[in-house]
């Protein structure tokens, strides 16, 4: 069944700063997209790549570095795009613009609670925000990289106002947990997408060699204590590559495999008797690479 989430937010500015509250719909189940109906003299921030449609014309789109070219500099080289594309809405009337995820999962809104208040985003999670959004980076420590899988470097989210959004991705389904305070959550440090200000980071050793070895193959966890918001992915796309990484082996022995029984002949051809009291059967195998054909023989 689709699934479709819709929001508004309400605001008193007047219209012609009316550039952080957004009217928007998030449209699909497994792979979602994001659609937001902007009106006059509204803006959206938002990354390279992520364009899908827009209903209007063109010429209200920037792409500049959001933090100037020292920390957009810094950006590009955490991973993140140098660049940050913009649209302003410069019609009379409304328009539709809509963003992609990319692969497969969820995007999830995020609420501040008030001008003060920070969100810590995994790299590369930030798909949109408000204008007045901004965007600084966070060294986590060499614990974050080393034991959970974490990064070096997180994204920070910043509203000027209460009313600034943002919006992020993940894989698979979103899970959200409200932690009470002292409340303490432990995660697979790959999981964990954003949390907010309030909550505490910290590791957690695994108990046990037996564990280490045969149960979780990884010695540290992600260790979240309340009070406040944790959003999670249950798939995340670096297990996918991995999963693939670790079927490589094994698709290219298959791929060999066929490859040598198409250029040698069947078991079930006649064998043909040299005199010796057993038979041969010859294999033909091309080098592309040195544009020359070897004959192997191979001997049963």
């Amino acid at each position: 069944m689709l699934t479709t989430f819709f929001s508004k937010t309400k605001s008193r500015i007047p219209t012609a700063i009316l550039s952080r509250t957004l009217n928007y719909q998030i449209i699909g189940n497994e792979s979602q997209i994001i659609s937001f109906l902007i009106e006059p003299k509204e803006s959206i921030q938002f990354k390279p790549n992520k364009f899908l449609s827009l209903s209007g014309e063109m010429s209200g789109f920037r792409t500049t570095p959001k933090e100037g070219l020292f920390r957009s500099t810094i950006r590009s080289m955490m991973g993140e795009n140098f660049w940050m594309q913009n649209y302003t809405n410069t019609s009379n009337s409304e328009t539709e613009l809509c963003l992609q995820k990319g692969q497969r999962g969820n995007i999830v809104p995020i609420k501040f609670a008030n001008e003060t208040d920070r969100w810590t985003v995994r790299r590369n999670s930030f798909l949109a925000s408000t204008s007045g959004v901004k965007i600084r980076f966070n060294y986590m420590g060499l614990k974050s990289k080393l034991f959970t899988e974490m990064g070096l470097f997180h994204q920070i989210l910043q509203p000027t106002r209460q009313d600034d959004k943002a919006f992020l991705t993940l894989g698979g389904s979103s899970v959200i947990r409200d932690l009470r305070d002292g409340e303490s959550l432990i995660v697979s440090g790959e999981s964990v997408v954003a949390f907010d200000s309030k909550i505490k980071f910290d590791t957690y050793r695994i108990p046990g060699f037996k564990n280490f070895f045969f149960g979780f193959k990884k010695l540290h966890l992600t260790k979240l204590i309340g009070p406040g918001k944790v959003v999670l992915q249950t798939y995340s796309f670096q297990s996918f590559i991995n999963e693939i990484i670790s079927l490589i082996p094994r698709i290219h022995r298959n791929v060999q495999e066929s490859v040598d029984d198409d250029n040698g002949f069947d078991d079930d051809d006649e064998d043909d008797d040299n005199g010796f009291g057993f038979t041969k059967k010859f294999k033909i195998k091309w080098d592309d690479e040195d544009s020359k054909a070897k004959n192997f023989i191979k001997w049963s």
